[in-house]
């Protein structure tokens, strides 16, 4: 996770308030309306993830037959969302344990590559303003190049991530309360992103680390054998051809001998 822990904390908060909210609200699926799926766990959209991504967030986390369900509900969104709800509510029970697990080790990760892949310069963040931009896609998804008046201060923040003018995005995410006049929730979410940005500017940076290069063993030399004491070593290397010589001709002419 490159988000700070406050970060996390916060995005949870922002979906789901706090531990003692999600107990009595959020252990079963909701339907949240508009084009949404059932949703379990974090925010976490049965209806807009697909089958092969749900069963490995969940598998072994969940009893195998509510794993069926929670698979069989992707793809269902809007009205059939609804219904597929109202089959699945009563055999779904998430325990905050898990479902904090599964945004922290897999949803959360699958955010950040979006905005590393959607910005520029985010290795230059630290841990807590990469967070809030992560936050920020999670709200809103990685709209940074999407035209229109909606998506104004969006463009403006990746404008400022390639400029590496990260000082001026905190006013980006104060100017998008703009959207939501009727939105109290969005407009506080807003303002504490922009907050939190602005503490991570003054933050340490946490380069990644480059690998460190492979130790090769140095190469020992062999040591050559000693010459024959009272020998040199070309004297000594004539002898042993000599020898070797006188082996060859006894061999060759026992040979002829046998024929």
């Amino acid at each position: 996770m490159r988000s700070s822990q406050a970060a996390f904390d916060k995005i949870v908060g922002w979906e789901v308030s706090s531990q003692a909210v999600y107990q009595a609200k959020y252990r079963r699926p909701e339907w949240p309306g508009e084009q949404s799926g059932p949703t379990v766990g974090i925010g976490y959209d049965l209806g807009q993830t697909d089958k092969a991504t749900i069963h490995a967030d969940w598998f072994g986390r969940v009893p195998t037959s509510m794993l069926d369900l929670m698979v069989a509900a992707s793809g269902k969104t809007g009205a059939a969302g609804k219904a597929a709800t109202a089959a699945i509510r009563n055999d779904i029970d998430i325990p905050w344990e898990v479902a904090l697990a599964v945004h922290k080790e897999c949803v959360l990760p699958r955010w950040e590559a979006k905005v590393a892949k959607a910005l520029p310069n985010t290795e230059f963040l630290s841990a807590d303003c990469f967070g809030v931009l992560t936050s920020l896609t999670f709200n809103r998804g990685a709209s940074f190049a999407a035209q229109g008046d909606r998506y104004i201060e969006m463009r403006a923040i990746k404008a400022h991530m390639a400029a590496k003018e990260f000082a001026k995005i905190p006013d980006e995410l104060r100017a998008m309360k703009r959207l939501w006049p009727d939105s109290r929730g969005l407009r506080d979410r807003r303002d504490a992103e922009a907050a939190l940005f602005e503490r991570g500017l003054h933050a340490p940076v946490a380069m990644p680390t480059p690998a460190a290069p492979s130790q090769v063993p140095p190469i020992t030399p062999q040591p050559v054998p000693p010459a024959p004491a009272g020998i040199d070593p070309p004297q000594a290397a004539s002898a042993f051809e000599l020898i070797a010589k006188l082996i060859t001709a006894i061999i060759g002419a026992f040979k002829g001998s046998k024929s």
